[in-house]
């Protein structure tokens, strides 16, 4: 038996080492990075948040304190920002008017912890807290005088909250002075009962701060000119089986370029990388160009057409690096994911500002996280609305991203299934994704649902919008990882029964066709948070069904 445990392992050690790696090199690059948005005549701002309810308001935000932002342990104090013109938040007669939605908030997770200690007189104690993760959706949009839209983007929806065990600074019901107390609680009940009165709402304020915080980070960076040092990874590749001279040579001079500043020179680079892609067998860990080693290439490919401005060749290699670096479940993601981003940011500052000298007469960068949260600050501006516009603007957003990205080398689709190719797992991070509408597929509309769709069982979001399609496949509920289905705008008469296997489902939207009813089924659709039913012709009394079934559901 050992000689088979030994046997086993030479044989997973052989394996190992015939898969091939990446060889990588970090190259650091000093720039300053241009705003996205066009900032010669930048000189007023306008705020507005949006958040649908009145659990938080402009008051309340303000009053625990605020310009506190730190990212990546820096301060905006120690950040080299600059802005092209002195800036100043107004109510009117804006140049950018900020614009940011909320969705309710809500908790992933929420647990009691405990903490043991002693207090300053040497008395032993134990404290209660809770401990959360909080998710509230997030999306922020930038317009022109004119009302054109410039930018418009979502912000990463997940916080770590608490409530209890901590001190908390605020001002007195006058904001005459500030009053410090400590938030403390000695039994679970106590917790309970504080957390039922106010401790939810207080949370959900800290919650929305850390959003705003966040948003006001974004706008920094489209905004401002700012001074950073960027990090690249150049590859080639290593493994016993094969020789990679050539691209180790390659990996050197294009070091030597982007330190020397010499860009051009990566261009002599491209042809080598290609040709290596062009043997890759993605299928085959042991192949000479594997997945992983094709997905890094591709990152240099993207990286020179970055260096020398052509941002459009640069975008279809980024893509293909950051699908293959998800896939792979490769180190590299995070910075494949930051690349495809950095093309497009560039493309829109070179466009936009790009004339701009370097040494123009810089300014200060203007501290937007205190200007809004701070209770000192601008105590004559409204810019908190209790409204909820969330679904408008996932609406837009959705719309503005629902074509597919398209790729340098877009594998073939699937034989007997038109939309695999249409689906999308790059821009949603961890849901995969498909979009159908009127305007991407004109042939479908006023036809059946896709049979062939209820094949994709990996989607996590559904979109299928204003193609006025007739009826609903049986099957439906085979797609069992939904999360958020979006039907608005069909001419569906009728749901499958069969949706209520999908346990996952968070989100329904079925606005906007001709149903009467809905299945009982739907009750077992225990993750069912929010359905939207406007726009069809379903009576009270079955309205009433639906809400008994699913009593914890808003239903709108």
């Amino acid at each position: 038996m050992k000689n088979i445990f030994f046997l086993l392992l030479i044989l997973v050690g052989i394996s190992s080492a015939n898969a091939q790696k990446v060889s990588r090199d970090k190259v650091k690059r000093d720039f300053i990075s241009y705003p996205t948005i066009p900032v010669e005549n930048l000189k007023k701002v306008a705020v507005k948040i949006y958040y649908p309810n009145a659990d938080v308001t402009q008051d309340s935000i303000r009053k625990y304190g605020g310009g506190k932002l730190i990212t990546e342990g820096i301060s905006l104090e120690s950040r080299k920002e600059y802005s092209y013109n002195q800036i100043q938040i107004v109510d009117s007669d804006w140049d950018l008017l900020l614009e940011v939605f909320f969705g309710e908030a809500d908790f992933q997770t929420k647990e009691i912890r405990e903490k043991k200690g002693k207090n300053p007189l040497g008395e032993e104690y134990t404290a209660y807290f809770y401990s959360a993760t909080q998710l509230i959706p997030t999306y922020a949009k930038l317009s022109g005088k004119d009302g054109a839209r410039l930018d418009l983007w979502k912000e990463e929806p997940a916080n770590e909250v608490k409530f209890g065990l901590e001190n908390i600074t605020t001002s007195s019901e006058d904001n005459s002075e500030l009053v410090l107390y400590y938030l403390n609680f000695s039994t679970k009940s106590d917790l309970d009962d504080a957390f039922d009165s106010y401790g939810r709402t207080y949370m959900h304020q800290l919650g929305v701060k850390a959003q705003i915080e966040k948003v006001l980070l974004s706008l920094d960076k489209k905004i401002f000119f700012t001074e950073r040092t960027d990090k690249y990874t150049i590859a080639s590749a290593k493994g016993s089986s094969f020789d990679y001279s050539e691209l180790d040579i390659a990996q050197e001079n294009a070091v030597r370029a982007i330190k020397d500043g010499d860009f051009s020179k990566l261009d002599a680079l491209i042809p080598v990388w290609e040709k290596y892609i062009e043997k890759a067998d993605k299928s085959d860990k042991k192949a000479m160009i594997n997945a992983e080693v094709y997905a890094a290439l591709n990152g240099n490919i993207a990286l020179a057409h970055i260096y020398n401005n052509r941002f459009e060749e640069a975008k279809k290699y980024a893509y293909e690096y950051a699908l293959y670096a998800k896939h792979t479940g490769m180190i590299d993601y995070n910075d494949a994911i930051a690349l495809y981003y950095d093309t497009y940011n560039f493309q829109k500052a070179k466009l936009n500002n790009g004339h701009i000298s370097p040494t123009f007469n810089k300014v200060k960068a203007l501290d937007f996280s205190k200007e809004i949260l701070q209770r000192n600050r601008n105590y004559n501006n409204q810019f908190f609305y209790v409204e909820n516009r969330l679904k408008a603007i996932e609406s837009e957003y959705e719309e503005l991203y629902a074509k597919p990205k398209e790729n340098a080398n877009e594998s073939k689709t699937e034989e007997g299934n038109p939309y695999k190719s249409r689906v999308t797992d790059l821009t949603q991070g961890p849901s995969i994704t498909l979009f159908l509408n009127q305007y991407d597929d004109p042939d479908l509309i006023g036809k059946s649902f896709p049979k062939v769709i209820t094949e994709l069982v990996e989607v996590a979001t559904l979109r299928v919008t204003n193609l006025k399609l007739t009826d609903l496949p049986d099957n439906f509920g085979d797609m069992k990882k939904l999360k958020k289905v979006i039907l608005k705008g069909n001419a569906f008469t009728e749901v499958p029964s069969s949706i209520g296997q999908l346990s996952n489902l968070k989100e329904l939207d079925l606005s906007d066709n001709q149903l009467t009813a809905l299945p009982e089924t739907i009750k077992n659709c225990k993750s069912l948070k929010t359905i939207y039913l406007d726009g069809n012709n379903i009576s009270g009394e079955e309205l009433a069904k639906i809400k008994s079934w699913l009593p914890n559901c808003k239903i709108k």
